[in-house]
């Protein structure tokens, strides 16, 4: 059994408004040392930003710490923009200090998005990045854009759909030693980063026939189609298009 010692919590408010939550942190534990920090909330216009500051200064590791920023606000009636800047120091430190956030997210992604909801149709721009690439295989999306045609008629009771997009992936490989280092200078041979683009596409048509007494029959064709670039411009793996038909 690992003995953590005692230890002394403290906040104090130094805001709060409806504009503005806020509290400093200043921990002290025995076997560790003196540790502080921030966290609070701002109101935007239409929006807001929520901020997570904490740094503890260990006798034997120096500093550790987690730095995180939620941001969402609403730039236009249709346009909306989301951001959540999560920064660790080390692969550890979310289950030495925030074993809540490690048992639920315990992998820090860094994600931001731009997304636009139109009449019937919409569309999304985004970036998934990890800082912490020492311990597990991460996909990252650099950026990534969707968007979706939602169901339009374009003959009588006969309907079109789609939808698609373009993702650049980083896939990174773990550190050669296969250990969790707590620190990239603690291991800083990195294992290789492939990069990856992949375009994919679906189109559907349907037509849906009533047959009465609740029962309907929707006869539909589809095609879809996938294909990938790696970073040198190359085709890993021939582009694939599959036709299908059937009804539900």
């Amino acid at each position: 059994m690992d003995y953590e010692g005692y230890f002394v919590k403290t906040a104090y408010r130094i805001i709060s408004t409806d504009a503005a939550d806020a509290e400093v942190i200043l921990d002290w534990r025995s076997r560790r040392g003196w540790a502080y920090g921030a966290l609070g909330s701002i109101a935007l216009k239409r929006g807001n930003l929520d901020f997570d500051l904490y740094r503890i200064d260990e006798r034997d590791r120096g500093g550790r710490g987690v730095a995180r920023a939620q941001y969402r606000q609403e730039l236009l009636e249709r346009l909306t923009s989301r951001a959540d800047i999560y920064f660790v120091t080390d692969g550890l430190f979310l289950q030495d200090y925030r074993f809540e956030d490690f048992a639920s997210k315990p992998d820090p992604i860094s994600r931001a998005s731009l997304s636009w909801r139109g009449d019937g149709a919409a569309g999304v721009l985004r970036v998934a990045v990890n800082q912490r690439r020492d311990d597990y295989d991460l996909i990252e999306r650099l950026p990534e854009l969707r968007w979706n045609y939602s169901p339009h008629p374009i003959f009588e009771k006969v309907f079109l759909e789609a939808k698609g997009g373009f993702t650049v992936f980083r896939i990174s490989n773990p550190y050669d030693s296969g250990i969790a280092s707590l620190s990239k200078r603690d291991n800083p041979s990195a294992g290789d980063d492939v990069g990856l683009t992949r375009g994919d596409a679906e189109i559907r048509v349907r037509r849906k026939f009533e047959l009465g007494k609740g029962f309907a029959f929707t006869p539909e064709a589809r095609i879809s189609a996938i294909g990938y670039l790696n970073d040198t411009g190359a085709i890993p793996e021939p582009y694939r298009v599959m036709p299908s038909a059937g009804f539900a």
